[in-house]
């Protein structure tokens, strides 16, 4: 048994207590009260137990076997404690001399204790380290002057007492611990206490005439702890308790007796005499400091704490996980375990740490710590190792990939997000298993990417500082990309976040202002790709040298043609010359990048006309004339006037200018009635485009032939703002069926 744990706290708090309040005499005082027999009702009790003839030893035997018996039970019908004393004195078969069982008057704890003194040779225990197994327990109250309750003590743990009030509101036979707080009833239950020193036990010791044997037989004295005072062998009480054990036990290690009891009689005298006079100490059998130190250093060299092994099971622990400690050691009564992180600040302490207990890693946190683990025994001596070890974050929940694919848009890639991730990585292959694209440190929970057409496998990992974990591979398809077709040309601005695609000597970004060198002209191309022109100095947007962007002459090649592909309700250009790469900027320099996260630094387009029908770059006043024309043009359905040149108001209506007469090889123009269906190209008003057509375009040019304003402005097929014989060129490419760029053979309605 480890009788020390339960002993330290008295051991510490009072090494001795003395009988402060002299105990009042019943026995005097009976003849003033009421005549009462002790209630007998042994004959209730539980009878399966053995007697030795050891009376102390007898009496807790006795007393154990009834642990649980109510009151109901035993058929007690006052408070009975003393009565429960005594029918186990009964069941022992020990005299009535010894503890009184059969006396006519009050069976009370004031009448048993003056009794039991006066008429017993009971004694009383003075040093509470000299309680013994079969001694009695009695509470008195000096402020209520009242005997409260009287129990058996088992061991150095427990007492044995009956009459006491359980959770489950009886009164039953119970084991409780030794120097519980005890409360007197018959006063201030709260105040009036053990534990504040109100209520006293007072110890006696029955004249057994032997001491028990059972309770104290331990042979190893780290159960015990060693005596402060002076031991000897006295009459009628001799020095007993724990520490009679301790030097019991040393004597009994290096062969000076045999004896392990608790109590310094006869034969342990004579063993401690021989000691001494092997130790050169004077031999009278007392045990005196000198022979306590000479015994300590004994004791120190056998039962020196030892810690043979402290380190963690592993190095590495995840965060809601347990470290688990391995600690082997022997002599201990205690273990602290204190962990400490990097800066040395304490994270967790545990003064009394069992082997095999783990410390949850949540409660400590992440990092890197320092475990160190010290065995005590009772008297502070120790032992300290450390260790280290990290606690990270758990591996991150798998991820699970999507791809959404869809007709001229790129790839877009999402998943959930997943527990103790930090960031992904998002690797694709094509279909030659060749990793194509790594987008890397990835916070969002989606990533578009444009890839040129084919099928691609792709697989997440969720990562966080150190450790990672891939998710399951999927395959998808990417579809070539293709521009948002529009019927015709339209201008835009394009930005990039909140600045503005500009055109000066180089493309660069500024704030916006509405000028016209933020404004962009989109031609359409026959292959459905668009130029980009800007409306300042009509200089085409293109790709250069290493991948620069820069303004060049028009020339509608593969360098100078762009895809709008529409993302998020928003438009990326793609290059046509390397359909996996868009516009972009990067430290203030216009790029052609990869699209990988082609949302951020990406150059988008924001339409700020509608698409409509007609060709004109910019509605400017015609070179040389005066007076002002309109189209009517069809744009989405609805109908919008643009007017052309100066408008004045309320103008009075000119007289109508006489028709120039015929000229021989040279007819004049058809009139063109109110909202007539023109098609540009279409010269001579026929409602056919004809090798006639581009002659008479080609007459007018060089004077030969003179067409109205609004035939100037229509005709310019090539929209550089003149009529050449390039537009001339252009009719006649469109008859033949060669390709042309121009909107030759489209319909506008004039009004």
């Amino acid at each position: 048994m480890h009788y020390f744990k339960k002993i330290a706290a008295l051991f510490l708090t009072a090494v001795t207590i003395a009988v402060a309040v002299t105990p009042v005499s019943a026995y005097a005082e009976i003849n003033n009260m009421p005549l009462s027999k002790t209630q007998n009702r042994s004959y209730n009790f539980r009878k399966d137990f053995e007697l030795t003839g050891n009376y102390a030893d007898d009496l807790i035997t006795v007393a154990q076997t009834q642990l649980g018996l109510t009151t109901k039970e035993a058929g007690y019908s006052e408070d009975w404690c003393a009565n429960f004393v005594a029918d186990c004195s009964r069941l022992t078969g020990m005299p009535e001399s010894i503890i009184p069982y059969n006396y006519s008057l009050v069976a009370g704890c004031r009448f048993f204790y003056s009794y039991i003194l006066e008429n017993c040779s009971a004694s009383v225990i003075t040093d509470e380290r000299d309680v013994m197994s079969g001694d009695l327990v009695f509470y008195y109250c000096p402020y209520s002057d009242f005997y409260l309750h009287v129990a058996i003590v088992e061991s150095s743990d427990y007492y044995l007492e009956g009459n006491i009030t359980t959770a489950k509101g009886r009164e039953e036979v119970i084991r409780s611990h030794f120097g519980y707080n005890f409360g007197c009833y018959k006063h201030d239950r709260y105040n009036d206490t053990t534990e504040s020193g109100h209520v006293k036990r007072f110890y006696v010791r029955p004249n057994y005439g032997q001491p028990p044997a059972r309770y104290y037989t331990d042979p190893d004295p780290i159960n015990y702890y060693p005596p402060d005072r002076v031991l000897s062998y006295k009459e009628p009480v001799p020095s007993c308790g724990f520490d009679v054990c301790w030097i019991q036990c040393i004597l009994k290690r290096i062969g000076c007796t045999d004896t392990v009891n608790g109590v310094y009689d006869e034969k342990t005298m004579n063993a401690v005499r021989s000691f001494q006079q092997d130790n050169g100490i004077s031999a009278d059998g007392v045990t005196g400091q000198e022979t306590i130190n000479r015994l300590w250093n004994i004791y120190r060299d056998i039962y020196t704490p030892k810690l043979n092994c402290f380190d963690t099971s592993q190095k590495s622990y995840y965060l809601n996980t347990d470290i688990s400690f391995d600690i082997q050691g022997e002599n201990y009564d205690r273990i602290r375990l204190v962990i400490k992180d990097r800066n040395d600040n304490e994270v967790y302490y545990n003064y009394d740490h069992h082997p095999g207990s783990p410390v949850f890693a949540e409660n400590i946190g992440k990092g890197v710590f320092t475990a160190s683990c010290t065995m005590f025994n009772q008297y502070g001596e120790g032992e300290t190792k450390t260790t280290e070890f990290t606690v990270t974050d758990p591996p991150p929940g798998k991820p699970y990939l999507t791809a959404a694919d869809h007709d001229n848009a790129p790839v877009t890639l999402s998943w959930d997000v997943t527990d103790y991730t930090d960031v992904y990585d998002l690797v694709i292959s094509d279909s030659q298993g060749s990793t194509c694209v790594t987008v890397s440190n990835i916070a969002d929970l989606q990533n578009t990417v444009l890839l040129k057409q084919g099928d691609y496998t792709a697989y997440l990992i969720a990562r966080n500082e150190t450790v990672s974990t891939q998710g399951d591979t999927i395959s998808f398809t990417a579809k070539s990309p293709a521009a948002s077709v529009y019927e015709d040309d339209f201008y835009a601005v394009m930005h990039c976040g909140d600045l503005f695609v500009k055109a000066g000597s180089r493309i660069n970004l500024a704030e916006k202002a509405n000028l016209s060198s933020q404004k962009w002209h989109f031609i359409r191309n026959s292959d459905n790709t668009y130029s980009i022109i800007s409306c300042k100095n009509n200089m085409a947007v293109g790709v250069g040298t290493g991948g620069a962007i820069e303004l060049s002459e028009p020339a509608r090649t593969v360098l100078q043609k762009w895809i709008p592909v529409s993302v998020n309700n928003e438009y990326l250009l793609v290059s046509a010359f390397n359909k996996s790469a868009v516009l972009s900027f990067r430290d203030g320099e216009a790029k052609l990048l990869s699209s990988h996260n082609c949302t951020k630094d990406t150059v988008a387009i924001e339409i700020i006309d509608t698409p409509h029908r007609y060709v004109l770059t910019e509605i400017v006043t015609p070179k040389d004339t005066d007076g002002y024309a309109a189209f009517t043009c069809e744009i989405t359905g609805e109908t919008k006037t643009i007017v052309i040149g100066y408008q004045t108001p309320d103008t009075p209506d000119t007289p109508d200018t006489p028709d120039t007469p015929d000229t021989p090889d040279t007819p004049d123009t058809p009139d063109t009635p109110d909202n007539a269906s023109r098609l540009i190209g279409d010269v001579d008003g026929n409602g056919r485009i004809t090798n006639s057509d581009s002659l008479l375009l080609l007459r007018s040019v060089i004077g030969l032939y003179k067409l109205d304003d609004i035939s100037q402005i229509l005709h310019d097929s090539n929209s550089d703002r003149k009529l050449s014989a390039a537009d001339s060129l252009m009719i006649m490419r469109h008859v033949i069926g060669l390709e042309s760029d121009s909107s030759v053979g489209r319909s506008v309605i004039i009004k």
